[in-house]
Order: structure tokens, then C-alpha cells, then sequence
């Protein structure tokens, strides 16, 4: 089980309750025990502490991608706290808390005790959309690459056995004709399509 990075518990030095994990060891059985360094969020005060809380609750987790979604289930101390673009690996990839449920409201952070559901989206791989111009026609496809992988002005890329130069990159932070932009900035690659060269009909192949 992994250390939580924060925690619900009153400052004895402001009556703060949001505090931060620094760094702690966690063991689990009937009960959970944190022994552990944390530090207040409002006045900073740091000190080391041991607590005690009642097993992992189960919270349930909605993971979309694309236009399809999951349901499956976080497994959290009741004290942790939740914030929305928290990220979580679960048997699906790596997510990001997009939305968290609570008595119907949907709020920005929230303790995993009084928790209903939690939305999420996959992070860990991105569809990139490609048109690749060929004359008077325009052919789309796709990939499924990590977030991080780059693409640049001037690129080949193949899909089977087209081949074309990326010559525009549509991005957040718009349109690029030169230099490159990772994956998750991508809104759409915009290539010229590559004429493979055929041999002409008088051409022979050389006397051995």
C-alpha cells in the first residue's frame, strides 16, 4: 500500500486540518498505521506523528478514454484526501481525477470516507489524429502513443504503406509550421502524402 499525500487532522498549532505527508511508513491489518512526517497546510508547522484509521474503503472509479468508460474501484484509507488531477495506477493505466462525487454535489477534493464515486480519464496513451493530403484526396488515421511522445515539422511517418512529411501540427497552442510538439499538446498532424517511385517501363535490370 502506498504512503497517501495527504491527510484530515487537526494542526496542534493553528486548528488547521489539511495536512501534507512528507514522508511515512504504512502498514495495514485490521487497522491502518501511518508512522510518518507531515506538514500543515496553513502554517507549516512539520512534526512526526503516528495514526491509526480503520481499514481501506473501496470507492468506486469511473476511467474514460475516447468515448467509452469503465467502472472499477480505488481501494483508499477513509482519511486520504482526493483532489481532482490526483493521479492513481489502476489495472487500466495511469489516471487523472477529472470529477468527485459526494452527496450528489461534484467538488474539487474531498476525504475518501465521504466519497461516492470518482471520475477519471487515462493518461498514460493519447489518440493523435493524422490527415495526410494526396492530391485531391485527404486520408485520416490515428495512433495510440504515450503523452510525452514528440512529432516535428518535417517528419516521415508511415502507416502500412503510405508514407508522408508532417508539414503542420495543429496544438493548444496553435498552428505550427515548424518545430515540434509532444502528444498531449496535438490536436491534429497535418501531412503531404510520399509517391513511391516505380521503375519506367523501358527499364531493365542490369547484365551480371
Amino acid at each position: 500500500m502506498e504512503t497517501p499525500s495527504g491527510l484530515y487532522v487537526e494542526c496542534p498549532n493553528c486548528g488547521r486540518v489539511p495536512h501534507r505527508v512528507i514522508r511515512g511508513r504504512i502498514s495495514s491489518g485490521e487497522e491502518i498505521v501511518l508512522d510518518g512526517v507531515v506538514k500543515c497546510l496553513r502554517c507549516g508547522f512539520t512534526r512526526r506523528e503516528t495514526y491509526r484509521e480503520r481499514a481501506l474503503r473501496t470507492v468506486p472509479l469511473i476511467v474514460s478514454y475516447k468515448e467509452s468508460s469503465e467502472r472499477t474501484s480505488l481501494e483508499l484509507s477513509p482519511s486520504e484526501v482526493v483532489r481532482v488531477r490526483d493521479r492513481f495506477d489502476v489495472e487500466q493505466g495511469k489516471v487523472e481525477v477529472t470529477s468527485i462525487e459526494v452527496e450528489g454535489r461534484r467538488v474539487v477534493e474531498a476525504v475518501a470516507q465521504g466519497i461516492d464515486a470518482v471520475w477519471s480519464k487515462l493518461v498514460d496513451r493519447v489518440e493523435v489524429k493524422f490527415s495526410i493530403n494526396k492530391g485531391r484526396k485527404t486520408l485520416s488515421y490515428s495512433l495510440e502513443v504515450p503523452p510525452d511522445e514528440e512529432f516535428e515539422v518535417g517528419a516521415l511517418v508511415k502507416f502500412g504503406k503510405e508514407r508522408c512529411v508532417i508539414h503542420r501540427l495543429k496544438t493548444t497552442r496553435g498552428l505550427l509550421k515548424e518545430g515540434g510538439a509532444t502528444a498531449s499538446e496535438i490536436r491534429r498532424v497535418y501531412c503531404r502524402g510520399i509517391r513511391s517511385r516505380r521503375p519506367s517501363r523501358g527499364s531493365r535490370r542490369p547484365r551480371r
